[in-house]
């Protein structure tokens, strides 16, 4: 037996000792400065966004309010209030026209407004300081609806004018001595002149900051402003509301502050969340978290890699020193190699007792390589080569797209995997398993797709039958429930089968009785797939017109229940079809005081043989089912009693 190196070499082994040590200091100090490093770039990447988004939503709501400000002075300036109710009976008199267009002319000319409006109720342009008699949109004649109605000035949504630029109106309503508001001063100001410059401007170095003004608009939230890395124009992105993950979308929800999510192109950034007060409109400004961390991780890959050549150094150093222990170490090699052939072995006979197996994708030729313990969990002969379309090809139709959607987003961009799927091997098993995926990534680019896949068949039925389990003692309760609440026995059939085909584990349940000449059994309730062609169906006592049928008669005939695995769900022969699935059934005898009366069916979704413990209960739903069509029949008997009871009574209470 070998001696182990330590007593063979202490002074080399004191000397590793040393490295080892060494080198965990170095990696832990590294790994320090990591931390410490991009937290304190993170923090100061979030102050700046923080500091210029709060800047933003400041410029944003004073721009508002000036709006708001402009043109509330102008619709209690007395020139136009005068004029509009002076001239509403005679519109297309051109007395002041001119004369009140001029006065209107400087708020034009200061650059935020393209044109200024004095608008009827209903939209007529009496008054357009542009010359164009520029038309009023549904958006304008909401806002001026929603002005004269409250008596105070608003700003409408967005909207997009001839040209293809973006706009909004500001209306205030134009007071009226002798009644309610008739007419609105309506500004109109092109946002791409006055308000979205400052908003897509700096101050930020970094290349994928921007803010963007949204606005809500019913359940989306849309972008005012062009997005960049899009190249959509301007109210041409909309985010439904649903999607939660989007910076966009909590900012309508009305979060604040700083938010780790997603925006528009789906990348993951960090952004500060604004709300424009009293108003639809929220800033979002945003980084891409990527970028944030840039510098910091920068400067810990020059710590790691200083590092790193230390440990290299040292490594070297330590080589240099044992050379003289070549012919030794070249014994251990040898040992080790025999070792870890052994440990091989092991690890084989490991993943064979656990099922699990490994693969990789060879992108080449497009082929996948299997280790022996996966060729045999699909029922393949070993060395058998596997494309990867061959592959997914084992998967169940309903698992597949999930799959290849995950291996496809692990082969473009790197991302890892965990799923568990069904999948029917080379010999028409069907079996679960468990598969992980993840990628190596050289230079930015991946180069290997590997993973692991587990059987997990026997874990999954383990649960399946946890669940039925529990289900069936939620059944059982409903059951007991429903027999003190029943009147009769038919509402009591109705009410178990649909709470057993309410149940995930169970896909059909139904209850017949025999008929009066018990030749028949005829479906009296039903619930779940396939409940419908129940209706008219009727299963011959002692017929073999379909395995159900067989099953039905042998439990009634026998007065035991009959337990079945691999039944397909179709309800006869004729009904049956190739892609039909497949699983357990049970019929259980329903029992009268005077006998068998009638058969429990109950279908599992799964193909699985039932447990003990599930059998012990569905035959203890039975067994409560018969009680209570027992005591519905002595019931009857007791309510007959008393009606022939008082019938006597009066009789002879009437005898002279």
């Amino acid at each position: 037996m070998q001696t182990p190196y330590a007593s063979r070499h202490p002074a080399g082994m004191v000397r590793v000792l040393f490295a080892v040590a060494g080198a965990a200091a170095a990696i832990a100090v590294g790994f320090w400065f990591a931390n410490a490093k991009t937290g304190s770039e993170y923090r100061r990447g979030t102050m700046t966004l923080q500091a210029v988004g709060e800047l933003k939503s400041r410029f944003v709501e004073r721009w508002r309010l000036e709006r708001l400000s402009d043109a509330w002075s102008l619709a209690e300036s007395p020139l136009i209030s005068d004029w509009v109710n002076a001239r509403m009976p005679a519109r297309f008199q051109e007395v002041n026209r001119d004369y009140l267009a001029a006065a209107l002319k400087p708020q034009e000319r200061q650059g935020v407004y393209s044109s200024c409006m004095v608008v009827l109720e209903r939209g007529e342009v009496i008054l357009d300081t542009s010359g164009l008699e520029t038309p009023v949109g549904k958006t304008s004649l909401k806002a001026i609806g929603e002005a004269i109605a409250s008596g105070r000035p608003v700003i409408s949504g967005f909207f997009q004018r001839r040209n293809g630029s973006t706009a909004v109106d500001t209306v205030a309503p134009i007071a009226n001595p002798t009644g309610a508001p008739r007419a609105c001063v309506v500004l109109r100001s092109p946002i791409g002149s006055s308000l979205l410059p400052f908003l897509e401007s700096g101050p930020t170095e970094a290349a994928t900051a921007e803010s963007l003004l949204i606005h809500r608009e019913d359940d989306h939230a849309i972008i005012v402003n062009r997005p960049r890395e899009t190249g959509a124009g301007e109210l041409a992105v909309s985010i439904p509301l649903e999607k939660t993950q989007m910076a966009a979308v909590q900012a309508v929800l009305g979060r604040t502050g700083i938010f780790h999510g997603r925006d528009y192109a789906g990348h993951e950034v960090v952004s500060y969340l604004g709300s424009i007060p009293d108003s639809p409109w929220f800033v979002v400004t945003k980084v891409d978290k990527e970028e944030l961390l840039r510098p910091a991780r920068h400067e810990v890959f020059m710590v790691l890699t200083t590092t790193a050549c230390l440990l290299t150094a040292i490594a070297f150093s330590i080589g240099y020193l044992n050379r003289r222990h070549q012919l030794t170490l070249a014994n251990q090699q040898l040992a080790s190699r025999r070792e870890v052939d052994y440990l091989a072995r092991l690890v084989e006979n490991a993943g064979r007792l656990a099922r699990i197996g490994g693969w990789e994708i060879d992108f080449n030729a497009q082929m996948v390589r299997w280790s022996p313990e996966v060729y045999h969990m699909h029922e393949v002969e070993a060395g058998t080569e596997v494309s990867l379309a061959e592959a997914l090809e084992f998967i169940d139709p309903v698992y597949r797209p999930g799959l290849k959607s995950a291996v496809d987003a692990a082969i473009q961009a790197g991302s890892p995997y965990d799923l568990e799927v069904q999948f029917t091997t080379a010999k028409g098993s069907r079996r679960w398993m468990r598969t992980i995926g993840c990628a190596e990534v050289k230079r930015g680019k991946v180069t290997r797709i590997f993973g692991s896949v587990q059987d997990i068949t026997e874990s999954k039925f383990h649960d399946q039958q946890i669940h039925l389990l529990s289900e069936l003692y939620s059944i059982l309760s409903r059951c007991n429930q429903e027999i003190v609440r029943c009147p009769d026995e038919n509402q009591l059939f109705r009410e178990v089968c649909r709470h057993a085909a309410d149940s995930i584990s169970i896909c059909l349940a139904w209850i017949g009785l025999v008929n009066e000449d018990r030749t028949l059994i005829e479906p009296v309730a039903c619930a779940g797939e396939g409940a419908g062609r129940l209706q008219s169906r009727k299963f011959s006592l002692g017929g073999v017109n379909s395995g159900l049928e067989t099953t039905v008669s042998q439990a009634f005939l026998s007065g035991h229940p009959v337990w079945r695995d691999e039944l397909p769900h179709a309800l006869s022969t004729e009904d049956k079809t190739e892609n039909d699935p497949t699983g357990s059934l049970s019929a259980i005898p329903l029992f009268r005081e005077n006998g068998a009366a009638g058969v429990l069916i109950v279908h599992a979704a799964n193909s699985r043989p039932f447990t003990a413990e599930v059998r012990s209960l569905i035959e203890e739903i039975a067994v409560d089912i018969s009680y209570a069509m027992t005591n519905f029949v002595r019931e009857g008997r007791r309510k007959q009693a008393e009606v022939k009871l008082l019938q006597l009574t009066r009789a002879v209470e009437q005898s002279p």
